[in-house]
């Protein structure tokens, strides 16, 4: 048979979260039907139990049965939701068209239940199939097959069915009328009109109205309810009724019969009756309103804790068991400069310090413990900058109604200013007691009664006690008697609060029983409410200054002394102007005061009224600031210009002390020596520093008034060290003091005659009209200096060379105009002695090529640019090569190849002619060795090297010379050393020195150039020469000119007679070779043999001549 007649059309449905209670109220309405004897359908016995559902599905099941069963277990109906106490899991059966009632008693048997859901294919709840409904059925005649009516238990009589029924609803009825809940039941229809159908007799505890009054007064429920309640909580919920909803939970204010005012919590069942055509409506309500006020009370805590955790100034924080932060206020986050957010995403043991937490970690696990409610402790977090932030920190844990820790709370004050100040304290203490301990002055500490309670090393050495000892002693017990009585009266004023510190001289009895003078600073200590505990004295060793006082007064007395014998006139000016008392009597007083008493007597009785105004002003400006004044003032006096010193002091409140001193000597020595700074002590002439003034004066001058002309003389004595070695150097300064003569005679007032030192002049023509006026003063001196002077007893004639340079826009200072006149100077020097030469811009620019020059042939002797040419040198009698002179060559990178007259002029006039020596000869002896070693078979060669003056003067020549040869390994027969005849007569005594030094080496000496210089023959006989080099100039016109033809024999011939060899230089041609080789001459070298040859050439040279 078909399941569908088997099924209870209504079952009571409830969601989980319904009280037990209510689900018994919903039950109820069909209770009381049945109780009214009324005869009900077998299937509404389905009310013996509640469907749970969640959503649409079945999710457990609540029979009558359970009911008893938690009634007699005492379990709290009212507050029990049906989740906690329902039949889990439901047995159910699903409807299918082939599902029979069969199937469903077969179900019921085999699981021993009374209630069976029966759902569709997705669990959904369609309806109940009951015993009780089955029973029902079968009294309408259904006869189940034989297969399964031998499983149904025997049908119950009628009439016990109806007793049990009725025995479980009277239960029901009892629990629902004794629980401390009103249980109502009332329809409701679709046109908003409700019946009440029960109303339970909790009705007067909970609302204060019995079910009888409910039922005759059908508005008096909703006339209690609070009307704004009843429009925003209860017509809401009936529209949810309305809308399908199954269960409500509400909660409103009731106005109680007692007249106060209830909260109400309102658990609303509805399930539509489709035969009555409205809503079942079920309702259990409890008074909740101890809870309410409960909660009102917790809210408004809760919101005066959030105010104080919000707006506290302080930081707080809660953190769970595991140290993670569940909330934190504004404060704290800001203290640690991070964001709500971040913060709860951290523990507490991420941001606290390590050493604080290990430190805390025992505190944390007394709490857990409960043997600590709460403790403080500073702790450091780590600020979101990484910087560790210093609180204080209180923490207590948090527990539930169990005792239980839920959580702990923190509260967290930051303390960085006063760690700060701690440390500052600390660091203050630290500095204190090295300042203590270390300082140079004695420091004690005597509490009220004066015993010393500290006191520092320094002290302890002044006095000579140990710290221990001391410490036994009161300062009474070793202050000196007498400064003990002087200083009790500063203490009590000390005490009493009128004097802050003091300071006083007193002595302490040393060890040894001296008495110590010291400086005594005393200030007292006192406590927060301003008593004095202890006093605290800094104590200075002042027996210097004693001894300095005692000095001072003898010195004093000394001064006084001294006053009486001083020069300077001291006395005393009022404010007023008045003399007052005159300190020191001394030789001015006759001139200042003309013999008159001054006291009393006004400035301007005694000086003139100039002199009295700056003085009274002096006076005043000396009385408001009390600083010193000194100032100088010069007068006119009969002996002539007065200069004096005047220094003013404050000596009073209205008066001044005036010291005066005659400084007329000094004035007239610093004049002295400005001009002795600006002038040549041996000619009274401006020096260069004054020249060098008035010319840049005149530059300036030019430059402002284009139309002004000046001119610039330099002028140099001819043959001045020649006269100055000769007569001496005090012939040298007379004729120098005659020359400065000279020319004063030939400028104006207005021009300036400086000499610039040794010879040199120079002289600055002012305001002329052109050069003419120029020409003119140095034709005027080139005449007056050719004239002889009597020096000494001695005839000393002298001229000078004048370089002139005139005044133009290009020059810009000083130095440049003396540079060009001296430019000019010398050209004129070097053209002609006693002349003078206008300077011309080509002749700096020759100057600066000549210097150029000089640079260059430096580098090039540093970097050894330069080379060596060999010119043959022929042995005429054997017709063979006898050797070579080395020439010196500088392959100029800009100028090609420079023979020596180009740069040896410049390396003559530096010095470095000395480094050009040197290097050649080191060279050329070089080269030699190659050659000797490379072409033995050649005769022995000999090598001619030219040594300049400056070279055969230096000291270490011989030194240079043993250096090179040892190098090279060349021996000194194969040298000869070329030098000139004025090299002979410079010092002839060190000539013949050198000479036989070099001769004792096998050296050749050489006389270059004979016939050229001015050697007196008489002399050659006393040097070790070897050769004698006939110059050129003879050679060349040997075949035209007959002077030189005589020249070159009496050569030859004086030659021959002093032993020594000749060497013709310059053959050009046969005719010249045969000229000197008919007259005997044995060597010769020139272009007919050769020209001078590079090192390379020469190889191929004498590679033919070895082969020849």
């Amino acid at each position: 048979m078909n399941l569908d007649p088997a099924i209870a059309p209504t079952p009571i449905v409830v969601s989980p979260e319904t009280t037990v209670l209510a689900a018994i109220a919903a039950m109820q309405p069909i209770a009381r039907s049945s109780r009214s004897g009324d005869r009900q359908p077998a299937w509404e016995s389905s009310a013996n139990c509640v469907i749970v559902v969640d959503g649409r599905q079945v999710v457990g099941i609540l029979t009558a049965s359970d009911v008893v069963r938690l009634t007699v277990a005492q379990r709290p109906l009212e507050s029990i939701a049906i989740a906690e106490v329902m039949t889990q899991p439901v047995v159910t059966l699903e409807k299918t068209p082939t599902a029979t009632v069969a199937a469903a008693i077969a179900r019921l048997r085999r699981h021993s239940i009374r209630h069976l859901p029966v759902v569709n294919h997705q669990g959904e709840l369609v309806g109940l199939v009951t015993q009780d409904s089955i029973f029902a059925l079968m009294e309408t005649g259904f006869a189940p097959g034989a297969e399964t009516e031998a499983e149904l238990p025997l049908a119950p009589v009628p009439f016990a069915w109806e007793m049990e029924l009725q025995a479980s609803q009277h239960y029901l009825s009892d629990i629902l009328n004794n629980t401390k809940a009103c249980i109502c039941s009332f329809r409701l229809y679709a046109n908003g009109t409700s019946e009440y159908d029960y109303y339970s007799q909790g009705s007067e505890l909970i609302y204060g109205y019995s079910p009888q009054a409910f039922k005759a007064q059908a508005k008096l429920w909703a006339s209690r309810v609070l009307p704004e309640d009843l429009e925003t909580v209860v017509l809401p919920a009936a529209q949810a009724v309305y809308a399908g909803q199954t269960h409500i939970d509400l909660e409103f204010r009731f106005r109680h019969s007692d007249g106060s005012l209830r909260w109400i919590a309102e658990s609303v069942t509805s399930r539509w009756d489709q035969a009555q055509r409205c809503w079942i409506i079920t309702t259990v309500a409890v008074d909740t309103s101890d809870r309410k006020q409960a909660e009102i009370a917790l809210q408004a805590s809760e919101a005066r804790f959030r105010a104080v955790f919000e707006q506290a100034a302080v930081g707080i924080n809660q953190a769970d068991a595991s140290g993670r932060f569940i909330q934190a206020n504004q404060y704290f986050c800001d203290l640690l400069g991070y964001t709500e957010a971040e913060l709860l995403s951290l523990r507490y043991q991420d941001i606290i310090h390590p050493d604080d937490l290990a430190r805390d970690r025992p505190l944390h696990a007394r709490q857990f413990r409960g043997e600590l409610d709460c403790f403080t402790a500073e702790r450091r977090y780590r600020h979101k900058s990484g910087e560790w932030i210093w609180t204080e920190m209180t923490l207590s844990v948090v527990r539930n109604e169990a005792g239980q820790i839920l959580s702990d709370l923190a509260v967290a004050v930051g303390i960085r200013d006063r760690k700060q100040a701690e440390i500052a304290l600390q660091a203050s203490e630290a500095r204190f007691r090295a300042v203590f301990e270390q300082a140079a002055v004695g420091i004690n500490q005597a509490d009220t009664s004066g015993r010393y309670i500290q006191a520092n090393q320094y002290f302890c050495d002044l006095l000579g006690y140990t710290q221990s000892e001391l410490l036994t002693f009161s300062y009474q017990d070793i202050t000196h008697p007498e400064d003990l009585a002087r200083t009790q009266a500063l203490q009590a004023r000390q005490f009493q609060g009128e004097l802050g510190a003091f300071t006083a001289e007193r002595r302490y009895r040393h060890r040894s029983g001296e008495w110590i003078w010291t400086e005594l600073t005393r200030s007292l200590i006192r406590n927060e409410a301003g008593q004095v505990f202890s006093d605290l004295a800094i104590v200075v060793d002042i027996r210097d200054r004693k001894r300095a006082e005692l000095a001072l007064r003898q010195s004093e007395a000394k001064s006084r002394a001294i006053l009486a014998v001083l020069p300077d006139l001291m006395f005393r000016l009022g404010a007023d102007g008045r003399y007052r008392e005159v300190i020191n009597p001394c030789p001015e007083l006759e001139l200042f005061f003309q013999g008159r008493d001054p006291v009393g007597k006004r400035l301007v009785d005694f000086v003139p009224a100039d002199i009295a105004t700056r003085k009274l002003s002096v006076t005043r400006q000396v009385l408001a600031t009390g600083a010193l004044q000194c100032y100088e003032q010069q007068f006119e006096t009969p002996a002539g210009r007065r200069y004096e010193e005047v220094r003013v002091v404050k000596s009073g409140d209205d008066e001044v002390l005036y010291m005066i001193r005659d400084i007329s000597d000094r004035k007239q020595a610093q004049a002295q020596i400005i001009h002795n700074s600006l002038h040549d002590p041996l000619t009274g002439l401006p020096n260069r520093t004054l020249l060098s003034d008035r010319l840049n004066a005149a530059i300036h001058r030019a430059q402002r008034h284009p139309h002004y002309q000046y001119a610039v003389l330099f002028l140099d004595l001819d043959r001045f060290k020649g006269i100055n070695d000769s007569l001496g150097h005090g012939v040298g300064d007379q004729l120098l003091m005659a020359i400065a003569q000279k020319l004063r005679t030939h400028i104006r007032a207005a021009d300036v005659a400086a000499r610039l030192g040794g010879d040199e002049f120079v002289l600055l023509l002012e305001d002329i009209d052109g050069p003419d006026k120029a020409v003119a003063v140095a034709e005027r001196i080139l005449a007056d200096c050719q004239t002889p002077l009597m020096l000494e007893g001695h005839e000393v004639l002298t001229g000078v060379s004048i370089g002139i340079a005139i005044g133009a826009e290009r020059y810009t200072a000083a130095a440049e105009l003396i540079r060009d006149a001296d430019i000019a100077m010398y050209r004129a020097k070097h053209r002609q002695r006693g002349t003078y030469q206008f300077f011309d811009p080509a002749m700096h620019t020759q100057v600066l090529a000549q210097h150029t020059l000089e640079v260059e042939l430096y580098r090039a002797i540093e970097q050894n640019e330069l080379t060596v040419y060999y010119q043959p040198v022929m042995d005429l009698e054997q017709d063979r090569l006898m050797g070579f002179e080395a020439l010196v060559r500088w392959p100029h990178p800009t100028q090609g190849l420079l023979t020596p007259d180009v740069f040896l002029p410049c390396a003559e006039a530096t010095g470095l002619i000395v480094s050009l020596d040197h290097w050649v000869l080191r060279q050329t002896c070089r080269q030699l060795s190659i050659w000797q070693q490379q072409f033995p078979h050649c005769a022995p060669l000999c090598m001619g090297i030219n040594l300049s003056a400056q070279n055969f003067a230096t000291v270490s020549l011989l030194e240079d010379i043993d250096a090179v040869l040892a190098e090279t390994g060349i021996s000194g027969n194969c040298l000869n050393l070329e030098i000139t005849e004025n090299m002979l007569i410079q010092d002839m005594e060190k000539a013949a020195y050198l000479l036989t030094q070099l001769a004792d080496r096998g050296i050749g000496i050489s006389i270059d150039d004979f016939g050229m210089g001015y050697s007196s023959l008489q002399y050659l006989h006393r040097f070790p020469l070897t050769h004698l080099k006939i110059d050129r100039s003879f050679v060349q016109h040997l075949d035209s000119d007959s002077r030189d033809y005589a020249m070159v024999q009496m050569i030859l011939g004086l030659s021959q007679q002093l032993g020594l060899s000749a060497i013709a230089e310059g053959i050009e041609t046969p005719q010249q070779l045969h000229l000197i080789r008919a007259m005997g001459c044995q060597f010769a070298q020139g272009y007919l043999f050769s020209k001078p040859l590079p090192a390379a050439e020469i190889d191929t040279y004498l590679g033919f001549s070895e082969k020849g």
